[in-house]
């Protein structure tokens, strides 16, 4: 018998060693940069072997629990609270202090699945508060003014540039 660290098999049913990676007898697994190949190692002839292939619909690929692979999509939230507190779709929190515009979430490449966005944060000063808060949003061209003083509340105004007139 041999023990790759999992189960301990009989030798007949041992799985394959693909790029220095050992997989169990049957297991399917993905290959490539972009999940290019889909490969399965073949109990029978310990060998491994590969076909092109790529993600369906509504799948991405990346690494998800540890698992490289296609995986679904699922709905993302990221969100910026207090006095400019941000946290990404992967959950990485981030403070930023600079009173300056900031892309907040944008599509980075171009999807069939999901349109194309940007939301954009713009940080600002209060009065006599010595650190920066978050005074406005751009989200699909309209800019959403957050008003200091009103809280819980937030004024949304129509703010338009020349070339979307």
């Amino acid at each position: 018998m041999k023990d790759f660290g999992t189960d301990c098999v009989p030798q007949g049913q041992c799985g394959c060693t693909h790029n220095g990676r050992y997989h169990l007898a049957w297991e399917s697994f993905w290959e490539g940069e972009n999940c290019q190949r889909l490969c399965r190692c073949d109990g029978s002839s310990h060998s491994v072997q590969c076909s092109h292939s790529a993600c369906a619909p509504g799948e991405f690929c990346g690494t998800r629990k540890g698992v490289y692979g296609c995986h679904k999509r699922t709905n993302g939230i990221c969100w910026a609270s207090g006095l400019p507190h941000y946290t990404t779709f992967d959950g990485k929190r981030y403070n930023s202090q600079g009173t300056c515009k900031y892309v907040f979430a944008e599509l980075c490449e171009a999807s069939k699945s999901l349109p194309f966005f940007r939301v954009e944060v713009k940080n600002g000063n209060l009065p006599h508060v010595p650190v920066a808060v978050t005074s406005e949003l751009d989200v699909y061209g309209e800019r959403i003014a957050i008003a200091g003083g009103q809280y819980g509340q937030v004024q949304v105004r129509a703010f338009h540039s020349s070339a979307q007139k």
